[in-house]
């Protein structure tokens, strides 16, 4: 088979999968054990692509911890999930989502309740960056 027909090939090999699961991103350390053996952890971004009977769950940070022996051979390996990572973005629409519904607890939304202005949580409730309360006004 030439090199074109395999990449066809693949390409509805994936696309008939039920489940598609990536992951990215790389953070990696070193540290030592009790006995003085190397640990080296691995964190990494898991999302699921594509879940044909369902909605994709969100991304979750997963940690791979291996310890080592002196001749470098695995001792233990361990996988973890760390939980749903959430991304600024996602915050930031979070906390507009909020202050959207404290505006509209009060009656109409106005104009200038959101357009233009970036929110944060201090204390009770959402806040513009100015300090100003959302209050419906």
């Amino acid at each position: 088979m030439a090199s074109g027909q395999d990449l066809m090939a693949a390409r509805q090999w994936a696309g008939q999968l039920d489940c598609h699961v990536t992951l990215s991103g790389k953070e990696h350390d070193t540290a030592t054990d009790e006995r003085g053996r190397p640990i080296e952890r691995t964190a990494v971004v898991m999302k699921v692509e594509k879940l044909r009977d369902g909605f994709p769950p969100a991304p979750i940070r997963v940690v791979i911890e291996s310890v080592k022996d002196e001749d470098g051979r695995t001792v233990s390996l361990a996988v973890r999930s760390d939980g749903p990572v959430q991304s600024a973005r996602s915050q930031e629409h979070a906390e507009l989502s909020e202050a959207i519904y404290v505006a509209l607890k009060d009656g109409p939304l106005k104009h200038g309740h959101l357009v233009g202005r970036r929110y944060t949580r201090q204390g009770g409730g959402p806040r513009l960056q100015d300090g100003h309360e959302v209050d419906g006004r």
